[in-house]
């Protein structure tokens, strides 16, 4: 036998009957590792004896008999104890998964109620999670992806009933969870560089409701997601010093966030302000779901070819226009909520003040440049 790591993954390769087989090693960190499971792999099968395998080797003996379709000794079988009284259906482990603390740790669970909603409806509700298989969690991949939808989102469809499948071993209900046998989905063939220009906003904008004309005002001059714009919170804005202040928790990078208000933008907030709420703080009263239709329905009615921009194609595009105007590179990223991830280190302990922040949007520009998409070798001018 013998152990190696190939990308993230250490596997044991060994030659019980003749033949090599390759098992790759649940949830192990370092060659170390590796080694004391190949050890206790070697002794339990000469012997026969799984009674001492440690929970890391029990789960690498139980692949092993599963994946070369081998009776499973009565040792490595869960005790009736343990056993669940009756089938898991895939509803109920869902049910189990967001119930779960590593779930309401996540720092966008909105996202993942979303696919796992998406999820139930394909397999659905009675189905015993035990069958959902490889093969069936492949076919599922097929038909999305003749769905037309995007390799990104697939992997974090993926990921979503991973995560399911995590929790049900944690529980003891199952032993293997068939998604880390499946290789994600390259992404590569997705990538995108737009840049939409403010024509083309205006054409999609006058084409909206006017709530959402806001939105998209916002984001263009703003740079914010789609989200935090929606959720956007009159405790949030202070018009006085024109700076939008996010919690860590309001935001997808889990950190606080400062976004000056463009000079344009503050006759929108004090109409906004005019029909204000007394009962909610939220800037925009819609339901959730209706801030997904008016961009794709704009781009139908305007007849546009694909490739079509999508609404956070705003963002990229504040991003250009901010470069091209003279935007320092490290207010850029603040702004964005990058700063950090690519700066050294005096950069990223670098204090910018407010003051700083709105000196900067005052420099923004935004008819910059006429619309570009790319994606791989297509482009739309």
């Amino acid at each position: 036998m013998s152990v190696k790591k190939q990308g993230k993954t250490w596997y044991v390769f060994f030659r019980p009957f003749g033949v090599i087989i390759k098992l790759s090693l649940q949830d192990c960190e370092n060659k170390r590792q590796a080694l004391a499971i190949e050890a206790e792999l070697i002794e339990a099968l000469r012997k026969s004896d799984y009674s001492q395998l440690s929970i890391n080797g029990r789960q690498a003996c139980v692949k092993l008999f599963v994946n070369q379709n081998w009776e499973i000794p009565e040792a490595l079988k869960p005790s009736q104890a343990k056993r669940p009284p009756k089938v898991i259906t895939f509803w109920k482990a869902v049910e189990l998964y967001v119930n779960d603390p590593s779930f309401k740790n996540l720092s966008m669970p909105k996202r993942y109620h979303q696919k796992l909603a998406h999820l139930v409806k394909y397999f659905g509700k009675n189905r015993p999670i035990k069958d959902i298989t490889i093969p069936v969690l492949k076919s599922y991949r097929e038909n999305r992806s003749q769905e037309g939808v995007a390799n990104a989102t697939i992997n974090r469809e993926m990921s979503a009933i991973s995560g399911v499948f995590r929790v049900l071993i944690e529980h003891q209900v199952l032993e293997i969870n068939p998604c880390r046998q499946i290789k994600k989905l390259s992404e590569k063939s997705g990538e995108r560089q737009v840049y939409i220009g403010l024509a083309d906003v205006e054409r999609i904008k006058d084409l909206c409701p006017v709530w959402f004309q806001d939105m998209i005002w916002m984001s263009y001059l703003s740079g914010m997601r789609k989200g935090e714009v929606f959720k956007l919170r009159w405790s949030n804005v202070n018009l006085s010093k024109r700076i939008i202040s996010f919690h860590a928790t309001d935001t997808k990078e889990g950190k606080c966030k400062r976004v000056p208000i463009h000079r344009e933008l503050i006759p929108v907030f004090e109409r906004i302000g005019k029909i204000r709420s007394l009962n909610d703080d939220k800037l925009f009263q819609v339901e959730p779901q209706s801030i997904h239709k008016p961009w794709p329905r704009a781009l139908k009615r305007l007849n546009w070819e694909q490739p079509t921009p999508c609404f956070h194609d705003l963002r990229h595009s504040w991003k250009t226009n901010a470069r091209r105007s003279g935007i320092d590179s490290e207010i850029r990223e603040l702004i964005m909520g990058h700063a950090g991830k690519a700066l050294n280190v005096s950069e990223r302990y670098g204090f910018v003040s407010d003051e700083e922040l709105v000196s900067a949007i005052d420099k923004f520009t935004y008819d910059n440049g006429l619309t570009q998409i790319l994606v791989a070798s297509n482009a739309r001018k």
